[in-house]
């Protein structure tokens, strides 16, 4: 039992230290590219999606009323060490009150050129690059989430689902999202896997995937902290306020909740 806890106490720091988390328990107050600093590490701060706050110690994103795309929501992109294996966990709030007919993007994950805003030629063309993230649907039964994918097999200019199905939001709660993504084992392979868990059940697993054609955009390298809405669906009517919080990001398998590392443990050692 002694050595089983020694193993275990060795092996948890150096689990938990690969794995960053983002702490919003700053002052309120607007992001800027000082406070874009503080809490995710560096990333360019995009003043053009710069409508985002700290607000009672979470992440406040506004999207504003009449516009889409630019002028509206949040985005930053966090480069990370090169990862073939990458998870990243976040937890989200939609207002009760979100807008029916709203559509676009949120938190991702991307790699090499990290292709996306229509460039699906340069995408499979040059395959050295790719890009995922969420995205949202709002209709009247909630907010449906799918992923928004640009990979080296895609057809056309924009991103899409990569048929992995789909999950549903309910407006005024919490919920926990968590993505993964495993990459391809060479260039040429056909092994990548992308998977998603919501609220701890596993909602899509794609396997047999390829991000890319070259060496070069074989991994993770950023965080798309990124949300706003469009391209398509309807312009916002007035200001739609969401939040973000406990957000983290690391190796695949480093980013679960507390209590599952305690669940982990107990199994290992028989308890």
């Amino acid at each position: 039992m002694k050595t089983w806890i020694a193993l275990i106490g060795l092996a948890l720091p150096s689990l938990l230290v690969a794995q960053q988390a983002v702490d919003f328990s700053l002052p309120d107050g607007p992001l800027t590219q000082e406070r874009v600093d503080t809490l995710f590490g560096g990333g360019k701060f995009a003043p053009e999606r710069g409508f985002a706050e700290i607000r009672n110690g979470v992440l406040a994103v506004t999207f504003v009323a009449g516009k889409k795309v630019v002028e509206t929501g949040f985005s930053t992109h966090v480069p990370v060490p090169p990862s073939e294996d990458f998870e990243l966990r976040f937890k989200i709030r939609y207002p009760e009150d979100f807008q029916v007919g709203l559509h676009g993007k949120q938190l991702g994950l991307s790699g090499g050129k990290g292709y996306d805003g229509g460039r699906g030629e340069e995408a499979r063309t040059n395959g050295d690059g790719w890009s995922i993230r969420l995205q949202f649907d709002s209709v009247p039964e909630g907010v449906r989430n799918s992923l928004y994918v640009y990979h080296a097999k895609m057809s056309g200019k924009y991103g899409g689902p990569v048929g992995a199905g789909s999950f549903m939001l309910t407006r005024g709660a919490w919920h926990e999202i968590r993505l993964r993504v495993k990459m391809q084992s060479t260039p040429d392979a056909s092994d990548g896997v992308i998977e998603v868990w919501f609220d701890g059940e596993k909602k899509i697993e794609k396997t047999g995937f390829q991000f890319v054609q070259k060496e070069e955009g074989r991994c993770v390298d950023r965080v798309r902290i990124e949300m706003f809405p469009g391209g398509g669906g309807e312009f916002p009517s007035k200001d739609q306020i969401f939040e973000i919080d406990d957000l983290a990001w690391g190796p695949g398998g480093t980013t679960a909740p507390a209590s599952t590392w305690w669940e982990w443990a107990r199994g290992l050692i028989g308890w």
